[in-house]
């Protein structure tokens, strides 16, 4: 092709990208325009910024990383520049050539899983209805297993669903304080004048009128109650891919929004990732209630932080689940302005992976990834439903106001979340051991001589064991080299499904109330990951870049110690001064720069100088991400004050 030629087909193809760029970013704005709150003081412009800044692709995996990571965040591999991995311009986002594509093979299990992580997308076939593809860069022994997707479906139509049941429990008739207060301020009410939610009797009556103006919390009766009606009513099927409609996720949305639009979903899950995220941050910024309108308030007891938390996170009506939250530990006189529900937050992480308490359990404990507990009405009780539905409404918050969980969920219900296949080869990333003597009975013969029968056999509480049959009578029945294949299929079901179909159920309810599940298909399972947990690693420079310094410390020497300090810290000691500064040990995903108050606003991390003389200890104000540091005139004396601080398990903030 002559030069002439190619230059209208080289102008024509970058216009076209051009006017596709200027349609997302179209897009972004106009979700961004909808947040109840100013938008110029929320992250979701700050989100755009990084995406129109382009990103750094990884040779290894194609991950699509932000230009302030050195690593890529999925695999770890050194992101350096060569083909298809120069930063890119905006209007290369769109599309990439064959070039770009050249990627390195993955050389571990963390690499392994960065790569496989398109093997299923969605695609539109000539008919308009979206199928599941499956792409052909796994290895033959992966590409010969089935995938397989989650659906729950109401096997009662006449059966009373969700919170209908509990009009007959008692909805109003509290027989202990209720855990949550849902603070209303009516319009044309003076600053400080509220509704509140907890029922009580003015010395003077309340109307039957202003009574059905107050919202409801239910209570913890009633919605376990509604709960197990619930479950009952569900079955559990899994659908073959082939068959699978792409567009259905794995529970029906029980609240759904208007103008989810799948065009639009499978436009911006072609795109690269800070695109993706760029679009995902403003569309569910907007579903967020407004902290000048209304909020909800948690009452929690240190001492049963974990079962105050899941009653007080089950027992807010729907109509309240996405209004901003507010913590108030009891006997803790601070006001929320942020620092507590960060507290809050990451404490209750810790207790959702703590083994005893029966929620999660880790079935990978080299890379830390957690699965749901099959074993939980032993371990928590008869309430251990409420548990995961208040699990999953609090992933859905945590999505929604941009915090990350402290753990990883396991691949398999990654891809459950997200409605993608599943298939016996994610085994892997699950159960091991399990994986690798299951794949060696598939490839071999003289399964018989191993004396295996279709069971299973379960510990429960200390020291039960419990037979469970994989099909009817399966105890007695052996397996042979000839029904070797309906004993892998079975067993595969109950490990990632049967065993936990109940408490899979809620967790996606809970999960679906607060956000609409169909949100979450731009993403595929690692980047959906990232979404949830963020790096693990703390970029100091970022973390330079955008701090605010105090004109009382600006120009003095104790800033430049300060920051000497930080970059010779080990990772884990950084984690533990951000946690002391601001009441979360983990940096957003949009770094530094993302930084937010309780209600969403950017709220820069500050370092302010005080009088030696007046403090001569470091301190913090987590609520507004202040970290308040006396002018020391010795650098010895503020290193040992600032590890003094960071060596201890009492590295919590100090002011509220």
């Amino acid at each position: 092709m002559s030069e002439s030629m190619l230059l209208p087909v080289v102008l024509g193809v970058v216009c076209g990208l051009v006017l596709i760029w200027c349609c997302i970013k179209i897009c972004i704005t106009s979700a961004s325009a909808s947040n109840n709150a100013p938008n110029e003081h929320m992250r979701a412009p700050l989100i755009l910024a990084e995406a129109e800044a382009g990103f750094r692709k990884c040779s290894c995996c194609g991950f699509e990383n932000f230009q302030r990571y050195q690593y890529c965040v999925l695999c770890g591999e050194h992101l350096v520049y060569g083909i298809g991995v120069k930063p890119q311009s905006m209007v290369e986002h769109t599309a990439s050539s064959p070039e770009s594509e050249i990627l390195l093979q993955p050389t571990g299990q963390r690499q392994q899983r960065a790569k496989l992580r398109k093997t299923w997308m969605r695609k539109v076939d000539l008919e308009s209805r979206i199928f599941w593809f499956r792409a052909s860069s796994e290895t033959r022994t992966r590409q010969q297993f089935s995938g397989y997707v989650v659906r729950f479906v109401t096997v009662s139509k006449t059966a009373i669903l969700s919170f209908v049941a509990m009009e007959d429990d008692g909805c109003h008739a509290l027989s202990t304080p209720s855990k949550v207060e849902i603070e209303v301020m009516p319009p044309d009410v003076p600053t400080g004048s509220r509704h509140n939610s907890t029922p009580t009797l003015q010395a003077d009556g309340i109307s039957s009128e202003n009574l059905a103006e107050r919202p409801v919390v239910y209570t913890r009766q009633a919605v376990v109650h509604s709960l197990v009606i619930e479950v009952a009513i569900q079955t559990l099927v899994l659908v073959d891919s082939s068959l699978a409609d792409g567009a259905e996720m794995s529970i029906p949305d029980n609240n759904p929004l208007q103008g989810i639009d799948w065009n639009q979903l499978l436009h911006f899950s072609q795109l690269d990732f800070p695109s993706k995220y760029a679009y995902f941050v403003p569309t569910t910024c907007a579903l967020l209630g407004d902290v000048r309108k209304e909020y909800v308030k948690l009452n929690i007891s240190r001492n049963k932080l974990l079962d105050d938390s899941m009653e007080s996170m089950s027992v807010i009506p729907q109509a309240h689940v996405r209004s901003p939250i507010r913590i108030e530990f009891t006997g803790n006189r601070g006001v929320d302005a942020g620092a507590l529900q960060r507290e809050w937050f990451m404490l209750l992480n810790q207790e959702l992976t703590e083994p005893s308490n029966g929620v999660f359990r880790c079935v990978s404990m080299a890379d830390q990834t957690f699965y749901l507990n099959p074993n939980s009405a032993q371990d928590i009780g008869d309430d251990h439903l409420m548990y995961y539905f208040a699990v999953g409404r609090l992933i859905g918050r945590a999505l929604l106001e941009g915090q990350v969980l402290n753990f990883h969920l396991a691949l398999p219900l990654l891809k459950i979340i997200l409605g993608v296949p599943v298939t016996f080869a994610d085994l892997e990333y699950f159960d091991l051991e399990a994986y690798k003597s299951m794949l060696w009975m598939m490839e071999n013969d003289g399964v018989g001589d191993l004396d295996i029968t279709f069971s299973m056999t379960e510990k429960r509480g200390d020291d039960d064991l419990v037979v469970i049959d994989l099909i009817e009578n399966g105890r007695n029945i052996d397996v042979t080299d000839e029904n070797k294949d309906l004993y892998l299929e079975r067993r595969f079901r109950y490990l990632l499904f049967e065993s936990v179909s109940s408490q899979l159920f809620m967790f996606l309810r809970g999960l679906n109330d607060v956000i609409p599940s169909e949100y979450l298909a731009v993403f595929d399972p690692e980047e959906f990951d990232f979404v949830l947990c963020g790096s693990d690693e703390i970029d100091v420079e970022d973390w330079i870049r955008n701090t605010r310094v105090t004109s009382t410390l600006r120009d003095h020497k104790a800033v430049k110690w300060f920051w000497e300090f930080v970059r010779k810290m080990p990772n884990e000691y950084r984690r533990r001064l951000l946690h002391f500064a601001t009441g979360s040990s983990r940096v957003p995903l949009g770094g530094f720069g993302a930084l937010t108050s309780t209600d969403g606003r950017l709220c820069p991390f500050t370092l302010n100088g005080v009088k030696l003389d007046e403090n001569e200890y470091i301190s913090s104000r987590a609520c507004f991400n202040e970290l308040n540091i006396p002018l020391y005139d010795l650098r010895s004396k503020m290193k040992r004050t600032l590890y003094g601080i960071l060596d201890t398990e009492l590295y919590g903030f100090t002011t509220d």
